[in-house]
């Protein structure tokens, strides 16, 4: 054993050297520097004066002499690799005021190389107490003496740490546990084991230790240190539930409230599938109408619905598919399947069929749904344009057509009325208005508008078919024109002729507005009336015609009216 005069203390075997480092006055148990632990005492023990080491010499404290008379030849321990000797058993008291001194000598002359002298305070009482197989220093370690905390049997300290998730997003999802195991012992913590319980929905995942399993115990051996450890745990059903752990070894503790950890972990609810009852457009051919899942809550993982069709009012053909499934993927919220129904062009009644839910992984709202494919084809109305003679007297009929594209399985309305435009209501024609209704599987109508006849000359005049407004049903065109044709010929009117100076004939005649009066001739010498190019449109007021080079012939004139 060798001290420096920096403080150092060196113990020697096997050509070794291992640095103990000591600190002042009143202590005697030992901590390792490196690693905090603490043992139970100095590999060197002190009884009757005598201090016992396995290669060196030994210092007679009473005196100070070097006495290797009083040299332990047979220490109860001795350890050849690290060059300790230790005592056997009980604890070695050093009282207040006693000192224990170390002194350094040269093993070939004996000489004095360092001295260091422990004292134990008066008031204060220390202990060497025997490290056993656990205190083997290792090469580098630096320790020192402390104050002893105890008298008495060997001891140790564990920690248990533990966390896990507080909240695990659904059923079936592994989520860690992590523990920790610290012993800072005196002694070492012989037999330690670990025992972690899962209360009932939970159990130890695949792969990890005691999996199929809510309670595992495991053996952490001869623990001196920190042990991490980490296990995978999930759960088979969703609710509150608590890990306990608890940390044991066959050594005593000084203290035993953090041997023992409870946590709570909140397992989520799988997702709820909203599906209520669901209204479609159902579309065309080329863009189908679209059904649509929602969760309450987006997916934990990649869960999913399947469901089966069964057709109520609707048919078999109105669905592309009379299964599928809902597939959400983790994050997701929503699901759409796009081509589940089959559009067309038909105009029918909205259709109705039940949707059958199940999921082994989500929770269901309703284990069903009521499907509507809302109609939105729907026939188109047209109505054509009606001309009729006016007649001289009476009514006759103007037969308006009324037509829809299909024949719908529905009924049909639609509202019109007659508007005057040139002709007048009343005078000219009866004005109508009303609903026309289609039965299911009709698709034309006539309606009748009565035109008053007279003999009265006027212009063709004119009046709206108008389509108002119509259910269950589309308009193509919107109105159509009654056409009231004047068949009464205008008033023959009186010609007077008049001969110009320069040689050319005047025709003055009074007119009806929208007549057309055409000039005639001809003479004793032609049989047949030749139409002249003079023509003129009656305005209402006087007119005349003028013709530059009369005949040589004895002619006739005549005005045609029309």
């Amino acid at each position: 054993m060798l001290f420096t005069p920096d403080g150092r203390l060196f113990l020697a075997a096997s050509q070794k050297l291992r640095e103990l480092s000591l600190t002042a006055t009143g202590f005697s148990l030992v901590r390792n520097l490196d690693s905090a632990a603490l043992y139970s005492g100095l590999a060197l023990s002190y009884a009757s004066n005598r201090l016992f080491f396995s290669e060196g010499r030994v210092v007679n404290l009473d005196n100070g002499t070097v006495d290797d008379s009083l040299l332990s030849t047979a220490p109860l321990v001795a350890d050849d690799e690290t060059g300790l000797a230790y005592a056997g058993s009980g604890s070695r008291i050093i009282w207040g005021g006693a000192p224990m001194i170390f002194r350094a000598m040269s093993a070939s002359t004996l000489a004095s190389l360092w001295r260091l002298e422990i004292r134990v305070p008066s008031s204060e009482v220390a202990s060497i107490l025997p490290m056993g197989t656990n205190g083997v220093l290792f090469v580098g370690d630096k320790i020192r003496l402390v104050k002893p905390g105890f008298f008495g049997p060997a001891i140790a300290d564990l920690a248990l740490g533990a966390s896990a998730p507080a909240t695990v997003n659904g059923v079936g999802i592994n989520f860690p546990i992590q523990l920790t195991v610290t012993n800072n012992p005196v002694w070492t913590a012989w037999q330690t084991e670990l025992t972690v319980e899962l209360s009932t929905g939970l159990l130890f995942a695949d792969g990890s230790p005691g999996a199929g399993t809510n309670r595992l115990t495991l053996g952490l051996g001869n623990l001196n240190g920190t042990t991490n450890l980490t296990l995978q745990a999930w759960a088979v059903t969703n609710g509150i539930f608590t890990i306990s752990a608890t940390v044991t070894s066959s050594v005593p503790e000084t203290i035993t409230a953090n041997n023992a950890q409870l946590l709570a972990v909140t397992v989520l609810e799988p997702p709820v599938l909203l599906l209520d009852n669901i209204s479609l457009v159902e579309g065309s051919s080329s863009r189908p109408g679209s059904l649509v899942a929602w969760l309450s809550r987006p997916a934990p993982t990649s869960v999913n619905a399947t469901f089966t069709v069964q057709p109520l009012t609707a048919q078999a053909a109105d669905f592309n598919s009379l299964s599928g499934q809902f597939q959400f993927s983790a994050g997701q919220q929503k699901a759409t399947l796009s081509s589940i129904i089959r559009g067309d062009a038909v105009p029918e009644f909205d259709e109705t069929a039940v949707l059958s839910l199940f999921s082994s992984n989500l929770t269901l709202a309703r284990t069903s749904a009521v499907v509507t494919i809302l109609n939105d084809d729907w026939p188109q109305v047209t109505v054509t344009n009606v001309t009729v003679n006016e007649g001289n007297s009476g009514r006759t009929n103007a037969a308006f057509r009324v037509t829809l594209s299909a024949k719908p399985p529905f009924p049909v309305e639609v509202l019109f009325r007659t508007v005057p435009l040139t002709a007048s209501a009343q005078s000219d024609f009866i004005s109508r208005e009303g609903w026309i209704h289609f039965e299911p599987n009709e698709d034309v109508k006539t309606i009748a508008v009565p035109v008053l006849g007279d003999t009265a000359y006027e212009l063709n005049e004119t009046a709206a078919f108008v389509l108002l407004d119509k259910a269950n049903a589309e308009f193509l065109t919107g109105q159509a024109v009654l056409t009231i044709r004047n068949d009464d010929l205008p008033p023959v009117p009186t010609l007077a002729i008049a001969r110009q100076p320069d040689g050319a004939l005047r025709f003055d005649f009074d007119t009806v507005l929208g007549a057309t009066y055409q000039l005639q001739s001809t003479t004793n010498l032609t049989v047949m009336w030749q139409l002249l190019p003079a023509t003129v449109t009656g305005s209402g007021m006087p007119a005349a015609l003028m013709l530059s080079s009369p005949s040589e012939h004895e002619t006739y004139y005549r005005l045609k009216v029309q």
